[in-house]
């Protein structure tokens, strides 16, 4: 029984390790995955910000989320610009490489150990999760915003036009460091006085 587990461990290792050092073009492509994964996250969250400034929000806490939000949107795109920059170094030193397909291996094997192109350079999956987790909590955001605040519009004229229908006369008082003006509205335009 021993032996089996000894000799199983030991072909997990040696798979681990001819995987690590081959560099397999699946984990290129799943590296380009998680970047547009990442991608697609910062955008989601970007777009309910934008939605979102299109609103009137008055409660504090839809304020603070709001301000977050930014930030997490501003923290995505700096990770993402780091990620592609990363990928264009590395991918440079990889395609500079001239010669046979063991000399190819040997260099890219090789790479693996050059600082700039380290696997804990790229994106980690948790990273990623936090990021898609954030992307989907923004929705939970962007309905609480449109459930409760409301098209930023002039405070002055709603408040004005119920009074002027509801019959009541309004009267509003400007001042200005040159004077004051006083204006006073009816409905059905019957007088209207400016001083």
């Amino acid at each position: 029984m021993a032996e089996i587990v000894g000799s199983a461990v030991a072909s997990e290792a040696v798979s681990r390790v001819s995987s690590f050092l081959s560099g397999d073009k699946t984990s290129h492509e799943s590296v380009e995955d998680k970047a547009e994964r990442l991608e697609m996250a910062v955008l989601k969250i970007r777009s309910v910000v934008a939605v979102s400034d299109h609103l009137h929000i008055s409660h504090l806490p839809l304020l603070h989320w709001k301000a977050k939000l930014k930030r997490i949107a501003e923290e995505g795109d700096d990770l993402l610009h780091m990620h592609k920059k990363r990928h264009l170094a590395c991918s440079r030193v990889s395609d500079n490489t001239t010669g046979n397909s063991i000399s190819q291996y040997l260099i890219q094997a090789a790479k693996r150990f050059v600082p700039f192109c380290h696997k804990e350079d790229e994106l980690s999956d948790s990273t990623l999760r936090r990021f898609e987790r954030l992307a989907d909590g923004s929705d939970s955001f962007c309905r609480l915003v449109q459930s409760g605040g409301h098209p930023k519009k002039s405070v002055l004229l709603p408040s004005l036009t119920r009074s002027l229908l509801a019959g009541d006369s309004v009267e509003f008082s400007i001042q200005r460091k040159s004077g004051n003006d006083h204006i006073m509205l009816w409905i059905g335009g019957m007088s209207k006085c400016v001083t």
